[in-house]
């Protein structure tokens, strides 16, 4: 297979993920920007448009249709790893939560935090989001690199707490 057509492959198998919530007809499970979409946080979530992808898969031989599944597992694998780094409490905050905007907001998101407000918290109660973002647990050494530790954000060896 030429390189651009494995790579055009990749990047739509990658991008499947992000369409999970959306169902057969391109609605998604959670609120809708209908009349009853009032709250200020339904509003957020009626800024996300879910989008249905779909490709022209004839031009692909039969091996390389097979391989299109194993290529979506490699994404939710990652995907999943993604949201553990993200914030790891993400399935215990969406349980205690009430309000299905809110939680939904939170699976738009993979987290607490908003990144279309600067990353700043939306949920009560959870704070501003970690130097690192969380790659490293708090107090775990970071690389000794100055390089490095300016990219992590902090003067200390420790990326769990920020020198200030």
């Amino acid at each position: 297979m030429p390189w651009t057509r494995w790579l055009a492959t990749a990047a739509l198998v990658g991008a499947l993920p992000a369409c999970r919530a959306a169902d057969r007809d391109g609605r998604t499970s959670g609120a809708s920007a209908g009349p009853a979409a009032a709250s200020p946080m339904a509003a957020k979530v009626a800024r996300y448009t879910p989008v249905r992808l779909t490709a022209d898969l004839s031009g692909l031989s039969d091996k390389e249709r097979r391989m299109i599944p194993l290529l979506m597992d490699a994404a939710s694998a990652m995907d999943t790893v993604y949201q553990l780094q993200y914030y790891h409490a993400k399935d215990s905050l969406e349980s205690s939560l009430t309000d299905s905007a809110t939680r939904r907001y939170v699976e738009i998101n993979d987290g607490p935090w908003d990144p279309l407000a600067s990353d700043s918290p939306f949920v009560a109660g959870v704070g501003p989001r970690p130097p690192g973002a969380e790659l490293y647990p708090p107090g775990w050494p970071c690389p000794t690199t100055r390089r490095t530790r300016r990219r992590c954000g902090t003067r200390r060896r420790s990326c769990g707490k920020r020198r200030r």
